[in-house]
């Protein structure tokens, strides 16, 4: 009996021993990734959120990407940094926001895009953060960075753009032709010129908006000749509705045909839009020519020649006197 409960008793301290070195061993939980970095499984080892993402909590297991109107510029951000006034970010996960440009504003908390200028308005710097009217006897088409005078005769606004017409011609001059021979033609090779610089001093270059270009462009209306029944005036090359942006220079012709006797004065009168607004009738640059329109050549010959005819008739009858 004292045999067996010798065998339990050890049977029963070696299942104990056993069973207390088999206990499995409790490990300590991983401490959680701290705001601005993540992981898989939330815990450390952690990664720091790249730039245009953030991580807002601990215990990350993905970052967040950056909504429109804020920017994330560097890794490990816990939030995005909005976009104020003057500037923009149109697009998820942006690292950078953008300035709005010259013509362009925006305006309000986190701009998604800049908005161009209003026709009638202009905004002369970038990063701005409203529009300016127009000031009066000025205009604008939109998106503008200035406005185009429009006064006509008047002094031009301050801070205002506008076409500069110069041309081979001097206008308000008068051109004297001479004797110009009847069935004969006089022809001057002239050009037409937009001197403006406006554009290109604003942008130090040229702009690609149509209406932004509109603020400078010279447009030729038309140019017509005041009645002169002496002679025949034609215009070879420059076309109504010829453009020329800051810079541009067209040549053309000016074919003075001698189509009846007599003296004459025209004056030529090229119509644009200058001091007014893009297409609309503006400046008119005149220039006159004088002359005398003389019997064409074959004409003096056979009036010349009609001449000694008589004189010689003249001759032959004092000799039968």
């Amino acid at each position: 009996m004292s045999t067996l409960r010798s065998a339990l008793t050890t049977c029963l301290l070696g299942a104990s021993v056993a069973l207390a070195f088999s206990a499995p061993t409790t490990l300590h939980a991983q401490p959680l990734c701290a705001p601005g970095t993540w992981s898989p499984t939330g815990r450390q080892p952690c990664t720091p959120a790249p730039a245009g993402y953030y991580v807002l909590t601990k215990g990350a297991t993905s970052p967040t990407i950056a909504p429109p109107g804020t920017y994330v510029p560097a890794a490990g951000a816990v939030k995005p940094t909005p976009a104020r006034a003057g500037f923009f970010v149109p697009l998820p996960g942006s690292t950078v926001r953008f300035p709005a440009e010259l013509g362009f504003y925006s305006s309000g908390e986190r701009p998604i895009a800049e908005v161009p200028a209003a026709p009638g308005y202009f905004v002369p710097t970038t990063m701005a953060t409203h529009q300016t009217l127009c000031a009066a006897q000025t205009t604008s088409y939109g998106q503008a960075p200035a406005c185009r005078f429009i006064g006509g005769a008047g002094t031009p606004v301050p801070g205002s753009v506008e076409p500069e017409f110069a041309s081979s011609f001097t206008p308000g001059s008068t051109i004297d032709l001479g004797l110009l021979a009847q069935g004969s033609t006089f022809t001057l090779h002239w050009w037409i010129a937009n001197t403006s610089t406006a554009l290109q001093s604003i942008y130090g270059g040229m702009p690609s908006a149509p209406q932004v270009l509109e603020l400078t462009q010279l447009s030729l209306l038309g140019v017509t000749a005041s009645p002169a029944p002496q002679v025949l005036t034609t215009i070879l090359g420059l076309p109504a509705g010829t453009v020329l942006g800051e810079g541009g220079l067209e040549p053309f012709d000016v074919a003075i045909t001698g189509v009846a006797r007599g003296a004459f004065t025209q004056t030529l009168s090229f119509h644009t839009d200058a001091t007014a607004g893009f297409g609309q009738p503006g400046a008119t640059y005149d220039v006159q020519f004088t002359g005398t329109v003389t019997p064409e050549p074959s004409s003096l010959s056979l009036v010349a020649l009609g001449a000694l005819g008589l004189g010689a008739a003249v001759v032959r009858r004092r000799r039968r006197a």
